[in-house]
């Protein structure tokens, strides 16, 4: 699969989202939890929970709902890089899926375009190299017909001047094909590609197929048939973030002494008071009600995006 830079940009958006949530913690009891990361000034915004059982793990959230099954305990499968926490292995887990990750991955126009970009980019390579071949053998007389040109076209802007700049020397065709060639290949190419793009028919997979059929008919490209035009679910890669860093928070919980079992009814089946609780009442609140506050989930290390900058002309 090609690298487009979604999994940096999810990444810096989960470390945005997860400031001033909160942990809260349902249900803890052996492989049997259940953890609420909730938004304290809005507990609706990037809501997702935790449910484990021997076996399996659940995320469900505001972000989509996904179910692995691999180990008894699935918290100590997430925790598989303890040295890196909040590196999630996107193609492993995803096998954990009920359909073996399948569902987590579509059409990426992105991905379509990293592609043609890689083989268009190949071909502009090689067509300079040839040119810089020419030119080096016919230097002097490249400069001569240069001097020729200055001296014909200058003060004249029509046509004459025109034609006679863009004219292409004789030894040209002759005696180098392969950068006529080369030539012809990526300017073919271009205009394949620009027409395509133009129309938005690189936002389907049926017309960046059609697009890649021509292409390589031109020989630009070969065995497209193979090329994995798909990428991860952006949601999907933003519940392995919250998961790798969910566990995290809740280890940290465990390890500073804050973390407890709930007992008793839940806050959400407590009616609200009438009247203020007495101070007994108070304290059985605030042990029902636990939750631990943590910090924003560090921010990835920049990466720099796979450029979709003009080619050619303003193709990909």
């Amino acid at each position: 699969m090609r690298e487009t830079g979604l999994e940096t940009d999810v990444a810096h958006m989960f470390a945005t989202d997860m400031t001033g949530h909160r942990l809260i913690v349902r249900l803890d009891q052996g492989l049997h939890r259940h953890l609420v990361f909730e938004s304290r000034e809005h507990s609706w915004n990037n809501r997702f929970e935790l449910i484990t059982a021997p076996g399996s793990l659940t995320i469900t959230g505001d972000r989509g709902a996904y179910t692995f099954r691999r180990l008894a305990d699935m918290f100590q499968f997430f925790r598989s890089n303890p040295d890196r926490p909040h590196r999630i292995n996107i193609g492993y887990w995803a096998e954990k899926l009920p359909d073996g990750g399948r569902s987590v991955k579509d059409y990426s126009e992105q991905v379509a375009r990293v592609w043609i970009k890689e083989h268009l980019d190949e071909a502009i390579k090689e067509r300079d190299a040839i040119q810089l071949e020419f030119d080096w053998e016919y230097a002097e007389e490249i400069d001569a017909w240069r001097d020729e040109v200055a001296e014909v076209s200058e003060g004249d802007t029509g046509d004459d001047a025109m034609s006679l700049e863009f004219y292409p020397m004789p030894e040209q065709d002759e005696e180098w094909p392969e950068l006529v060639k080369a030539r012809e290949l990526v300017e073919q190419a271009v205009e394949l590609i620009f027409d395509y793009d133009s129309d938005g028919m690189l936002g389907y997979e049926d017309g960046a197929r059609q697009l890649l059929a021509k292409l390589e008919n031109i020989g630009l490209v070969g065995d497209t048939w193979e090329w994995d035009l798909s990428d991860w679910d952006f949601h999907f890669i933003w519940c392995l973030h919250a998961i790798a860093w969910g566990i995290q928070q809740y280890d940290n919980a465990v390890r500073s002494g804050l973390h407890k079992i709930r007992t008793g009814p839940m806050p959400w089946d407590t009616p609200l008071p009438t009247t203020a609780p007495t101070k007994p009442e108070r304290q059985q609140l605030e042990r029902i009600d636990f939750t631990v506050t943590m910090a924003a989930a560090p921010r990835p290390a920049a990466a720099k995006p796979v450029s979709t900058a003009a080619v050619a002309g303003g193709v990909l």
